[in-house]
C-alpha cells in the first residue's frame, strides 16, 4: 500500500493546545506531509508556521530521560501513529505514517491567543477534558479521542 510520511505538532502555550479545523471535518493539530528528503521535526516546525503563523521549538521529552546520553541529530517524536486514509479525488487508499511532536512557541507572549480564527483555536486543558466542542459553521464540533488524549498529554508534559 502507498505510504505518505507526515508530521503533526501539539503546540502548547499557557496550558492550552492549538488545534485547527481540518478539511476532513475534524479538529487536528497543525501538520502535514513531509517534503522530499525533509527531516520529520523540520516538517513539524514548518507546518505549524504555515498553518498558524507561529514559530515553535520542538520539545524533546525523551532527551530528559536518556540515560545513555546519546547525542541525537534531531528531536525524537513523542509517538509515531499509522493511519489508513480512504481514497479521495487526489490519492488512492494509502497509509499515513505520522511523526508526532510536542512544541512550545519560540517567542511566547499573550498576543498568541489573538491568532485564533474560525479554523484555528486555542483549547485550554479544561475544554479539552470536557470536550464540549467548539463552534464551526454553526455546530459544536468535538475533538476526537486520540487527539484529545495527545492534547492532554502535551499540556500536562509541557506546562
Amino acid at each position: 500500500m502507498l505510504q505518505h510520511y507526515t508530521a503533526s505538532t501539539y503546540l502548547v502555550f499557557n496550558k492550552s493546545i492549538a488545534l485547527h479545523w481540518h478539511k476532513l471535518n475534524m479538529w487536528l493539530p497543525p501538520g502535514g506531509h513531509l517534503l522530499n528528503g525533509e527531516e520529520p521535526s523540520f516538517a513539524a516546525i514548518r507546518e505549524v508556521k504555515e498553518e498558524t503563523g507561529i514559530d515553535v521549538k520542538i520539545i524533546d521529552i525523551y532527551k530528559k530521560i536518556d540515560r545513555y546520553k546519546i547525542k541525537t541529530m534531531a528531536p525524537s517524536p513523542i509517538s509515531i501513529k499509522i493511519y489508513e486514509v480512504s481514497r479521495n479525488l487526489f490519492h488512492p487508499k494509502h497509509t499515513h505514517i505520522d511523526f508526532i511532536y510536542f512544541a512550545k512557541p519560540e517567542f511566547p507572549n499573550k498576543k498568541l491567543f489573538e491568532y485564533s480564527s474560525k479554523k484555528f483555536h486555542w483549547f485550554n486543558l479544561d475544554a479539552v477534558k470536557k470536550n464540549k466542542g467548539f463552534e464551526v459553521n454553526g455546530e459544536k464540533q468535538k475533538i476526537s479521542k486520540d487527539v484529545r488524549a495527545l492534547s492532554i498529554a502535551a499540556i500536562l508534559a509541557l506546562e
